[in-house]
């Protein structure tokens, strides 16, 4: 099997040729997320325990990983963990390779199993969700609660950097994980989807928008104000800039901010 071997910031990895041949080609060009992968590099160090979920096929925690004391993976899409184990076995030799553990599983503040919906019956693709709102085809996956994965695998690590990539569903977790977000010694990195998770209540009913706005007040009211906010390009927000982004309306020369990071 042939490889893609791609150089970001001074950090090289392998991604197996294949299905998601465009994709690589993408990230090797430096077209995808440059801003994320410069964020990951200021806040992951040699005293950090990074936490990607979902971690999809890898170019995030193929990256993050060669500078975390320890990872942990986790993606619960059965197709896309496939190629993600696959691309973690292209790294074989590699030293950090073997500090990545990766966990076909989702994050819930239940910890049970629950519905993964995705655009196709293969799977794989970087959609899959929680949420039901225009997916055909669907799986029953396992999930853990993240404050379990942090006390698992936290060991003697100082600092906790937590990924979240859930297509809409970050803003059902955050009430339930409000006290890691206040942690002094944890960042979060966390893409929001808001159009998704506003769409998830358009079911028709007169009362859907009354049900959307207290959840969303929910997820807000999670965030702890009295730490710093920025986006992955830089700069802090301030409180009605990150309610803004939150919403799907905060723009930077023209381009929207989804990813908000929450650190020290």
């Amino acid at each position: 099997m042939s490889h893609y071997e791609i150089s970001i910031l001074g950090r090289t990895f392998k991604a197996q040729a294949g299905r998601y041949d465009r994709f690589w080609r993408r990230v090797r060009k430096g077209n995808w997320e440059q801003a994320t992968y410069a964020a990951f590099e200021r806040h992951v160090g040699p005293e950090t325990l990074y936490i990607d979920f979902g971690a999809w096929i890898g170019p995030t925690v193929l990256f993050a990983a060669q500078s975390a004391q320890a990872s942990v993976a986790l993606e619960p899409d059965p197709a896309a963990f496939a190629e993600l184990k696959a691309n973690l076995a292209a790294n074989a030799g590699a030293p950090w390779q073997d500090r990545i553990v990766p966990l076909n599983l989702g994050i819930h503040k239940s910890g049970r199993p629950l519905t993964l919906y995705t655009n196709s019956a293969e799977g794989g693709d970087s959609m899959s969700s929680v949420l039901a709102r225009g997916k055909d085809h669907s799986v029953t996956i396992e999930t853990r609660r993240l404050e379990d994965v942090v006390r698992d695998y936290r060991g003697s690590t100082q600092n906790t950097f937590v990924k979240v990539d859930m297509e809409g569903g970050e803003y059902d977790l955050l009430p339930s994980i409000a006290p890691l977000l206040a942690e002094d010694h944890s960042t979060f990195f966390i893409e929001f989807h808001h159009r998704m998770f506003r769409q998830s209540f358009n079911d028709g009913s007169k009362d859907w928008q009354e049900a959307y706005q207290d959840a969303f007040d929910a997820a807000y009211a999670a965030l702890p104000l009295g730490r710093r906010f920025s986006t992955d390009v830089g700069g802090d927000l301030t409180t009605d800039e990150v309610q803004a982004l939150l919403r799907g309306a905060l723009a930077r020369d023209g381009v929207q901010m989804r990813n908000l990071l929450i650190h020290s």
